[in-house]
């Protein structure tokens, strides 16, 4: 979890921006891609994380441009069709859980090359990259951008017993979408397929002959096609997926957001949400309240997630705002099916901005669900929250 947490500690700025203001530059960030002002405000907190993806392509008019068009993709068919969209969408929920699950695993286990690596190693490693990030990542999410392309041009949805790979779609995207989905489709410097570029990274059939002249082999004909390519061309093809998985995902989040009362009733079951995901979004929001995650320890059934102050706080204040989260850690839990039922015990503990122990809260795993699902009142919840300050004990 270090890696996870001095990745949130290094990206989030430390001036005085109060929560008042982020949540303000999160609308305006995202009212031009939602159809009303109530979907936001709802998924504030979530939104508040997006705002690092969102930033990833708002300086490129191409990218924003082509997030309006799928968006509105979307929603044409939930217009047109909606009970039948919302069902479609409902039973390829896991398609979104299996992109974001790959993403965190990626960003756990990537590691930045030494300043003497050679030429070889790193366009092995991006290689590596773009076939784990298409495949793994942006896939799923391509999977619903061709599904709703073949039903606005066909009337119909993929039929969910055929096996769509790279290939297929690519081959069969509807004709009448596909200038417009380009950038999904092919590279803007080379105009080679997504699903070549995923063929080349995972067979790596590529030669390094100098950074300045990489040679990639693709297509199924004998002798297959050849390209040859800079490392600095590389790099801006790596740049060209990270983008366009960006879009896909975003769309389909701000879709799913948007209609997930709907989508609800048709779900087999809630989604699995990894419980690094929701820590990410915990953390991120605590940063912003003048918290930072600093440790999580799990042991004896207990679950205990160690917070740093970022400014001097008053002893009280800290540690009863601190057990604020204790709910939500509770449901970080409930929602990863790896960790669901294995912890009795949810606990925060906090340290002041000089590392001096304040104090803990702690509430029963149980109590902290049935509170979320709002089986207590706010006084009934208190109650059951343990409060320990470093000089006294006290219940709350």
């Amino acid at each position: 979890m270090s890696k996870l947490f001095n990745s949130i500690s290094s990206s989030m700025p430390t001036d005085d921006t109060s929560i008042e203001e982020w949540n303000s530059a999160t609308r305006d960030a995202f009212t031009p891609f939602f159809e009303n002002s109530t979907s936001i405000d709802k998924n504030i907190q979530l939104l508040r994380v997006e705002l690092r993806n969102l930033a990833r392509i708002l300086n490129f008019p191409e990218y924003i441009e082509l997030l309006h068009w799928t968006i509105n993709l979307y929603r044409a068919q939930l217009k047109i069709d909606k009970d039948n969209t919302c069902a479609y969408l409902a039973s390829k929920i896991h398609l979104v859980e299996k992109s974001d699950s790959t993403w965190f695993s990626l960003f756990q286990i990537s590691q930045e090359l030494p300043s003497d690596t050679t030429a070889y190693d790193r366009v092995f490693q991006i290689f590596s990259t773009i076939d784990s990030v298409l495949e793994g990542c942006y896939k799923p999410r391509f999977e619903l951008l061709y599904a709703f392309s073949t039903k606005a041009a066909n009337g119909q949805f993929p039929k969910s017993t055929k096996r769509l790979d790279f290939g297929n779609m690519k081959a069969e995207f509807p004709n009448s979408y596909a200038t417009r989905a380009q950038l999904f489709l092919s590279d803007p410097l080379f105009n080679i397929g997504v699903n070549q570029w995923r063929n080349i990274g995972a067979h790596k059939t590529f030669q390094v002959f100098s950074e300045g002249k990489i040679e990639v082999n693709y297509g199924m004909r004998v002798p297959p096609k050849s390209l040859s390519i800079s490392l600095e061309q590389l790099r801006a093809i790596l740049a060209w997926i990270f983008r366009t998985h960006t879009v896909a995902r975003m769309a389909s989040e701000i879709i799913y957001l948007e209609n997930m009362s709907e989508i609800k009733p048709y779900m087999a079951s809630m989604p699995n949400v990894r419980f690094e995901q929701s820590l990410t979004h915990l953390c991120h929001n605590l940063k912003l309240v003048g918290f930072r995650c600093s440790n999580l320890d799990k042991s004896q059934g207990k679950i205990s997630l160690t917070l740093h102050c970022t400014s001097d706080k008053d002893q009280t204040e800290a540690v009863i705002h601190a057990s604020q989260i204790l709910d939500q850690l509770a449901l970080a839990v409930e929602f990863d099916q790896l960790t669901i039922g294995k912890y009795d015990i949810c606990e925060v503990k906090v340290f002041s901005v000089s590392d001096k122990y304040l104090g803990s809260a702690n509430v029963k795993y149980s109590d902290a669900i049935e509170w979320t699902k709002g089986q207590f009142s706010l006084e009934e919840y208190v109650k059951l929250v343990s409060i320990h300050f470093i000089d006294h004990y006290r219940e709350s």
